[in-house]
């Protein structure tokens, strides 16, 4: 006796098809939330002494030594460009990137830098590459430059929106991190031209100070139609 196959109905369709739908987003005025680069300074740093592994001077030698604090208030440019920008326009603020390009005058030796929360200036190349955190640039006379960025940690209070009327007081000004930068023995006197800074804060600001409503007044729409 034969077995009879079994067959399989294919599913129906339909001929309406289901959309995706998303909920509409809530506009928000630009003026209310703003990124405003507010720092962009200058300096030229001289070489200094060069040590060796137990700090002893070695001498003949130099070295291009930076430890740049991750803090606007550490930094006597930004205080105009805050007062301007900033200060008397927003409710709060909190520093999104700080960013320091470095260009090097020597580019025979390469460069070691790191991103350290320590204050302690590292003087000799043992203090970084110990660290497995530590970067390595070797520079060539067409490109001497060093760009390092620090941006905060989700989660972390350094993301956290803050007061722009507590910016002066001393609980906010102490710095988040500090940018290290080394470039080691070089063949140099002390005193001569090492590298020269380019820092650059990029802050966030929202909430607008004394912001008012721009619903006009019954007095105020009678005015202007008389201008009709």
């Amino acid at each position: 006796m034969a077995v009879k196959k079994a067959t399989r109905k294919p599913a129906s369709k339909s001929g309406y098809k289901k959309r995706a739908t998303t909920k509409p987003r809530v506009a928000q005025a630009k003026a209310e939330k703003a990124h405003t680069e507010v720092l962009m300074a200058y300096s030229s740093n001289a070489t200094k002494a060069c040590f060796e592994d137990d700090f002893t001077t070695r001498a003949g030698k130099s070295s291009c030594v930076e430890n740049i604090s991750i803090s606007p208030k550490a930094h006597a440019d930004f205080q105009t460009n805050w007062d301007r920008m900033v200060k008397d326009k927003y409710e709060e603020y909190k520093l999104v990137k700080f960013e320091a390009r470095i260009m090097f005058s020597n580019t025979e030796q390469p460069v070691l830098f790191i991103i350290d929360e320590e204050s302690m200036n590292a003087g000799i190349p043992k203090q970084i590459v110990n660290d497995p955190a530590h970067g390595l640039k070797m520079l060539k006379d067409n490109d001497n430059s060093l760009t390092i960025t620090w941006r905060p940690k989700r989660g972390s209070s350094d993301n956290d929106y803050l007061p722009v009327k507590a910016f002066d007081d001393a609980e906010f000004g102490s710095p988040l991190a500090y940018l290290k930068v080394l470039q080691h023995n070089l063949d140099k006197a002390v005193g001569q031209p090492g590298c020269t800074m380019q820092l650059k804060a990029t802050v966030a600001c929202k909430g607008l100070q004394n912001a008012q409503g721009t619903t006009l007044t019954a007095a105020q729409i009678a005015a202007l139609n008389t201008l009709n």
